[in-house]
């Protein structure tokens, strides 16, 4: 293979890693022990049962893109499934999670450097990353796949660290330097549900938020050299890495951190290599969580602009956004991606910040959106096409597929009866009228402007 089209494909080892260190994000850092704290040592309910979730959709998008990869991923096989309004609308609901998301991130990022190089601005800082994360992801796909290779490794070896070390001291290999660590920190008489039983499921909705991510495999894979092998290799290692990396983690911190130890629970990884006597944890943890970030920001504007491609293709986005640079990207779908979550920062960082936080809200219950569409086209596709010799079924078809589905409504529901999340629940509601009208919009101005077309091209 010529090397100018290998570079246009990412490689197995490629989607390997990006599968495996794709949910690993700065929530589970530090956004873990914040749910310890709402939620007790029953939080490990809520880590399971988001897995469960997170790996149930997998399953059901794994059998879909088996058969057809698409850069697209979900958004095609809604249109394929519902018609062209559902892969416009959960498309756009999908990009916009990314554009605020990779706004969010990378403004985290230019606080960080601003706090180590303070001649930097934060604004500045985050200029300067984002510009080099569109340069990543602009030179070649195969660029995009190093680089969140070599991130994605740091992260995994991380985690695997913080295990070890973990277990070595419920084991009693090393002397904790402070506190006691074991089953007395959640064993006794009513500390494991603290906080009650409604907490978990309160803490199971935060969970889904902080494990996204997953659904990226699938559309790395699609640029791969192998999609359908490299589809089945990012599905089958959502079960063991969702289980050992969010389920196995949280286990080790209910075990070494008293859950209401606030103070232990703010940084809760940094916290248990501490009392194992690792003291330079603390500044090995800020790197670790900076490439975090930086991973998440990399792989959002390789998302987003896969996204934001398949829309234009789909004609759901402006026709600019179909072209492709002479490496083999789509050039600009990555840089009107990356211009609108720069122009999000800036308002991230300037005395707007109320405005970007109601953008966030409209957003946040979008992933749960998204596993209903999933989950929903997975059914359709499934009985028109039947099961033929598909290489990844989902399991007890179609009982389980409709049991997750009114799972999933059931969550996206509930946010508005939780204090924390009900703003969340009814911004987000009001983006999907908002985009639906503009489906609605779109349709009203095709249909118009096409009669134009057709009574000008019969000379009418």
């Amino acid at each position: 293979m010529h090397h100018s089209e290998k570079s246009h494909h990412l490689a197995t080892r490629h989607v390997t890693m990006i599968s495996i260190g794709g949910v690993i994000g700065a929530t589970l850092f530090v956004g873990s022990g914040s749910v310890v704290m709402h939620t007790g040592p029953a939080a490990i309910i809520s880590y399971l049962l988001g897995g469960i979730i997170i790996i149930l959709a997998m399953r059901m998008l794994g059998e879909m893109a088996a058969v057809k990869p698409a850069k697209g991923s979900f958004s095609t096989y809604a249109k394929d499934a519902f018609g062209p309004w559902a892969g416009f609308t959960i498309g756009w609901l999908y990009w916009a999670v990314w554009a605020i998301t990779i706004a969010y991130e990378v403004s985290l990022l230019g606080y960080m450097v601003h706090q180590w190089i303070p001649q930097l601005s934060i604004g500045l800082a985050a200029f300067l990353i984002l510009a080099s994360m569109t340069w990543v992801n602009i030179a070649s796909v195969r660029n995009f796949g190093n680089f969140e290779y070599v991130l994605s490794l740091i992260k995994v070896v991380a985690i695997v660290a913080f295990l070890l070390v973990g277990a070595s001291l419920l084991l009693g290999l090393i002397k904790p330097a402070t506190g006691a660590v074991g089953w007395s920190n959640w064993s006794a008489p009513g500390s494991f549900f603290p906080k009650g039983y409604g907490a978990v499921f309160a803490s199971l909705v935060l969970v889904i938020f902080s494990t996204g991510g997953s659904e990226v495999a699938a559309i790395a894979a699609s640029e791969s050299e192998h999609p359908q092998k490299n589809v089945l290799k990012a599905i089958n290692s959502t079960v063991s890495r969702v289980i050992l990396f969010y389920v196995g983690s949280v286990f080790v911190i209910i075990t070494v951190i008293p859950w209401d130890n606030s103070a232990l629970l703010k940084a809760p990884f940094v916290s248990v290599f501490q009392i194992a006597g690792i003291d330079w944890a603390g500044a090995a943890m800020q790197a670790v969580i900076f490439i975090a970030i930086l991973s998440v920001t990399n792989s959002g504007i390789y998302t987003a602009a896969r996204m934001l491609t398949a829309l234009a293709e789909q004609n759901n986005a402006p026709s600019y956004c179909k072209k492709y640079g002479s490496r083999g990207t789509p050039t600009h779908s990555i840089v009107a991606t990356v211009a609108i979550a720069f122009l999000l920062t800036l308002v991230n960082t300037s005395a707007f910040v109320d405005l970007f936080t109601f953008l966030a809200n409209c957003t946040g219950g979008i992933l749960i959106l998204v596993y209903i569409f999933i989950a929903a086209s997975h059914v359709v596709i499934r009985k028109r096409n039947g099961e033929g010799s598909l290489a990844v079924k989902m399991w007890l078809f179609p009982g389980l597929s409709y049991v997750f589905i009114a799972l999933c409504i059931a969550l996206y529901i509930s946010q508005a009866f939780i204090d924390s999340l009900s703003v969340q629940f009814y911004c987000t509601t009001g983006f999907l009228i908002f985009v639906l009208a503009g489906w609605g919009v779109k349709k009203s101005l095709s249909k118009k402007y096409g009669q134009v077309a057709e009574t000008a091209n019969t000379g009418i």
